[in-house]
């Protein structure tokens, strides 16, 4: 997976949300209807316990070049990632 795509902005999040207590599969749904919600450039701060491999291959699958994110923080139980649509 290529981590290398970084945030269009370094402007605080439109919206954040913390899915440390959600199931897989509302975490997904919650995110892929975020992005959809947000302004073209706007980012959306996710919050996990750990790194969502199968909700970001999900969501680059489904945004393609579309989506750029950059890693704010992350460590063995926290990982918090600013997702952008462009």
């Amino acid at each position: 997976m290529d981590n290398s795509r970084s945030a269009a902005n370094g402007d605080a999040p439109a919206q954040t949300l913390d899915a440390r207590s959600l199931s897989e599969h509302l975490r997904h749904e919650l995110v892929c209807e975020a992005l959809e919600q947000l302004p073209s450039g706007a980012t959306f701060r996710y919050i996990g316990g750990q790194y969502p491999i199968v909700l970001m291959e999900e969501i680059l699958l489904r945004y393609g070049a579309r989506l750029t994110y950059r890693f704010v923080e992350s460590d063995a139980d926290h990982v918090v990632i600013d997702l952008t649509l462009v």
